[in-house]
């Protein structure tokens, strides 16, 4: 996902989800830290912030920081590290040998308007739908992702839910 207004809409959806006692406000800073570290892929925001508000508990400080979270790949996500560099030097053309990494482009996909997800032609530029038309399935899409975390928690997913 770009650094864009869906990325926003993304972690403010995303950030209402804290569990520190002193509530850190979403400024641009924090939003492209998660950013920066995830390289744009969700399901590593999600776990970049979860770890991060982890680690924040953990050493009393209870309040999610840009430090906290640019520490959080090379110390809960080693095994995504060497993708992530990748990404991040964009070398993405390197990683056809990890098979469980798909770099699928999301703007190939319609946003739904009245009803199901219809898929674009190739060439075709998506719906124009606004970021607040689409909040409420963004943020259900995350419950859908939490909720999976929770019953799926084990060494093995590297998701640890509390």
């Amino acid at each position: 996902m770009k650094f864009d207004a869906d990325w926003q809409l993304f972690l403010e959806s995303l950030w209402t989800y804290q569990y520190v006692k002193h509530d850190t406000p979403l400024n641009e800073q924090l939003s492209k830290a998660v950013h920066d570290m995830s390289t744009g892929i969700t399901d590593i925001a999600i776990k970049v912030y979860m770890f991060a508000q982890e680690r924040a508990i953990d050493t009393g400080e209870e309040r999610v920081t840009e430090e906290v979270i640019r520490s959080i790949p090379s110390t809960r996500l080693q095994l995504s590290e060497p993708v992530l560099s990748a990404r991040r030097a964009g070398k993405s053309g390197a990683l056809p040998h990890v098979k469980d990494i798909h770099l699928t482009r999301l703007e190939a996909f319609n946003h739904p308007s009245k009803g199901g997800d219809d898929i674009s032609s190739p060439g075709q530029p998506p719906n124009d739908v606004s970021s607040a038309a689409r909040a409420p399935q963004i943020e259900g899409s995350i419950l859908n992702i939490i909720a999976y975390a929770k019953e799926h928690n084990s060494p093995q997913t590297g998701v640890a839910c509390h």
